[in-house]
């Protein structure tokens, strides 16, 4: 593997970092309280 610039390093970086989508806590905790949610009332509490 070739060795990347310090440039190209901070390019790639950034263009995978960009890339992750970025959900607020709200929502994610909103997400994780319907799946629990949903888990108790199969009655999957194990």
């Amino acid at each position: 593997m070739t060795e990347l610039t310090e440039r190209e390093r901070k390019a790639l970086i950034a263009k995978y970092e960009g890339n992750r989508k970025k959900i607020p806590f709200k929502e994610k905790k909103e997400m994780y309280l319907k799946q629990t949610d949903r888990n108790y009332k199969d009655g999957d509490r194990n």
